[in-house]
């Protein structure tokens, strides 16, 4: 990992199920942490150290006082899971060749440095396609079931 980032498994996924909780609230926020985490059942100060990355990167905006909370700070069609995956993990392109660890995989030496960055180059080009907007709409189903506590409710 670089930079001091995150797991990228576990910070990655709460960054972007808190990011489309509050892409699913009609108004994009504010809501508390402890909310989010509540009705994501994600732990509170795990969450908490995710939020004040996506902070620190302008993704969130964080209000404190009574009304405060989490909000977006720009619409969710222009947060891409690019820019999230980048504040929680780093850099996620190779750096390290596959046979010699030592070595850096930017070298014309590794047979597999060509193939390996074109590949990353499709998933970050993907990935900057892929909007928050888009994201919570799919995952729509499964906020609107939900109560405040996190507990889904019968129909």
């Amino acid at each position: 990992m670089t930079g001091g980032a995150l797991p990228a498994t576990r910070a990655s996924g709460y960054a972007l199920r808190a990011l489309a909780v509050l892409a699913a609230e009609p108004s994009h926020g504010p809501l508390t942490i402890r909310t989010i985490a509540r009705r994501e059942r994600l732990p509170f100060a795990f969450l908490a150290k995710v939020a004040k990355r996506l902070v620190q990167a302008g993704i969130l905006r964080s209000r404190s006082g009574v009304c405060g909370g989490l909000s977006l700070a720009k619409p969710p069609s222009r947060i891409t899971l690019w820019q999230v995956l980048l504040v929680t993990h780093g850099s996620l392109l190779r750096t390290e060749c596959f046979f010699y660890p030592e070595r850096s995989c930017r070298g014309a030496a590794c047979p597999l440095s060509c193939w390996v960055r074109e590949e990353e180059e499709r998933v970050r080009t993907a990935l900057s396609r892929l909007t928050l907007d888009e994201v919570a709409r799919t995952l729509g189903a499964s906020f609107h079931g939900r109560t405040n506590n996190g507990v889904s409710r019968k129909a």
